[in-house]
């Protein structure tokens, strides 16, 4: 406990949690501003059985409705992503009146002039649908070094999109993702309203915000959680400035690092540098950060500095990217 301690006492530097902008991994022709969503997950109810869950390997099954309320949740969660940048518009559609293919050489001229109809009614440029979503939730449970067990539930899903512009009776995207997701508990498994059950539907749902996450950031520019190291001990200056960044000040907090400058001792001012950059970098002032990076390296070559350089260098590569995909889906 004391050396735990001591250890947190000496600790030199913290982490913040920045929210980065990244570039789409496909460009949309220019015209596309508007987008039609839907998806072919529609509840059968003439089937006997529904989701399937395997549960010690024997199969037990849930409502026929979970397909169409989990592609509902993709779609929606993908339209919210892609609109809060704001550079184009979606509306989904929860309810069709066919099952589309599942692949694009299966449509057939009528569909496409079907499409291109709910298209034209609605002003949208182009008809983004989630043709299928397959998924095995399983059950088991497993045992740890010491003799105890844990259940664990596993969703293995895989989803396909396909991008149409039913205007020119042309495929723009086609893209299949896969993706598993694991949940432990603690409890042996029970169908009781308030046991794991519940447990294993919310971890389907977080499958199918998942699949229309990834969609999202691969449609369109998309915003990103990483984490960012700060020095925060070492000296005065470093501390009051790391109190000022816990506070969001980041102006506040550069002012001190600035002091911390001219410190003779070579590292706490690489230091300092260090922690300029990262405040510019949360201003979204990316080349002043680069240069900042930049002059701490030069004080203190180490592989923090130089690894924070390529991250800031494929930032501005980044935002010209992003830039050229959001004039495109101006135009």
């Amino acid at each position: 406990m004391i050396l735990l301690i001591v250890l947190q006492g000496c600790k030199t530097y913290e982490y913040f949690t920045i929210d980065v902008l990244e570039p789409a991994e496909i460009y949309l022709p220019q015209n596309i501003n508007k987008l039609l969503v839907t998806h072919n997950a529609l509840p059968d109810t003439t089937k006997a059985l529904g989701t399937v869950f395997k549960i010690f390997g024997n199969k037990i099954s849930d409502t026929v409705f979970r397909d169409s309320a989990m592609a509902g949740l993709a779609i929606h969660t993908l339209s919210n992503m892609v609109e809060l940048i704001g550079k184009m518009e979606l509306e989904c559609l929860d309810s069709i009146d066919i099952i589309y293919p599942d692949r694009a050489d299966d449509y057939n001229v009528e569909m496409i002039r079907k499409i291109r109809e709910m298209c034209e009614k609605r002003d949208a440029d182009a008809f983004l649908i989630l043709t299928s979503l397959l998924k095995e939730v399983s059950y088991d449970i497993y045992y740890g070094n010491f003799g105890n067990a844990f259940g664990e539930f596993a969703v293995v899903i895989s989803t396909r999109w396909l991008l149409i512009n039913p205007f020119a009776s042309k495929l723009i995207d086609g893209k299949v993702i896969k993706d598993t997701l694991y949940l432990n508990v603690l409890k042996p498994f029970s169908r009781t309203i308030d046991d794991n059950y519940i447990r294993s539907i919310d971890l389907l749902n977080e499958a199918a915000i998942q699949t229309g996450i990834l969609y999202g950031s691969y449609l369109s520019p998309h915003y990103a959680q990483t984490e960012r190291m700060v020095f925060i001990n070492g000296h005065k200056y470093l501390k009051q400035g790391y109190a000022d960044a816990l506070q969001g000040n980041w102006r506040g907090a550069a002012l001190h690092w600035r002091e911390a400058l001219t410190v003779q001792n070579t590292k706490i001012r690489a230091k300092a540098c260090f922690n300029l950059a990262l405040a510019n970098e949360m201003e979204g002032l990316l080349e002043p950060a680069l240069e900042w990076a930049k002059e701490s390296y030069l004080f203190f070559a180490d592989t923090i500095n130089s690894t924070y350089i390529k991250i800031l260098e494929e930032r501005l590569k980044d935002q010209d990217e992003i830039m050229q995909q959001m004039e495109g889906l101006k135009r």
